[in-house]
């Protein structure tokens, strides 16, 4: 039997020494290694996918948040003198200008003094506080002239309500010729001022439910000749966001959805 010369062995030996220290750097330091590096760019990866995922989020709610605050802007409280129906007379109106509906509307209404002090009890509604007949036609003649008082005739309220309000219907001819009347001398923003006063005058209670293009309107005196009206609207929007908006500000919201 040959036996296997001694460099023989000394190689098969070496290499074989070789071949384990080989399997243990790839088993104990490569592999280990290269695992690591992996698992690394996974969470990287992960977390960069994340990153991208919570911006397109952001941006999401950041133009769902502006696109309801801009409905919320549209909710529009608005006070204006009606001097025409008595002293120190104020109608306020909220005016929903957007495209939803708005709910659960409260209105707050209070008077301060020229340097922004709230006046305790400086103001209150002012239902029915309009004159009828004689009376009534003076005012108007007051506001146009004589010629505009004698075709007032025996219903004031004729061609005064655009077409007819409530329970009141205008006069056919007499009608429409007063409100011709009234459109030429104030022009139609005020004749419509005059007409929204009016309204104001005979409601008693605010509705709390605003449909779009839809108004709410209401007359309020002052105690004071100084004193001017503050007003102060919160509502529930359709996605369910309440709001709270002064007349000389913007909507803030005050509640999330489900508050």
């Amino acid at each position: 039997m040959n036996q296997i010369p001694a460099w023989l062995q000394i190689t098969n030996s070496v290499a074989t020494t070789l071949g384990v220290l080989a399997a243990l750097y790839v088993a104990i330091w490569r592999e280990p290694r290269k695992a690591r590096r992996d698992r690394e760019d996974r969470d990287t990866q992960a977390a960069e996918d994340r990153r991208r995922y919570d911006d397109q989020m952001a941006a999401l709610q950041r133009a769902e948040d502006d696109r309801i605050t801009a409905q919320a802007r549209k909710i529009v409280p608005t006070i204006f003198p009606a001097d025409l129906f008595g002293e120190n007379m104020w109608t306020v109106k909220v005016s929903n200008t957007s495209n939803g509906s708005v709910t659960n509307l409260n209105v707050e209404v209070t008077a301060e003094d020229a340097d922004g002090n709230e006046i305790p009890d400086g103001c209150h509604q002012a239902n029915d506080r309009m004159g009828t007949g004689e009376a009534f036609r003076r005012l108007i003649s007051d506001a146009l002239g004589g010629a505009v008082s004698g075709a007032i005739g025996a219903n004031p309220f004729a061609g005064l309500m655009g077409g007819g309000m409530g329970g009141f219907q205008p006069g056919a001819l007499a009608g429409n010729q007063l409100s011709d009347m009234i459109n030429q001398r104030l022009g139609p923003e005020v004749s419509e001022r005059f007409r929204e006063a009016m309204l104001g005058q005979l409601v008693r209670e605010w509705m709390t439910t605003l449909t779009p293009g839809q108004f709410a309107v209401m007359a309020f005196q002052t105690t004071r000749n100084d004193a001017r009206l503050r007003v102060v609207l919160e509502f529930e929007d359709e996605a369910g966001y309440r709001w709270r908006r002064p007349d000389n500000g913007q909507p803030v919201r005050i509640s999330e959805t489900g508050d």
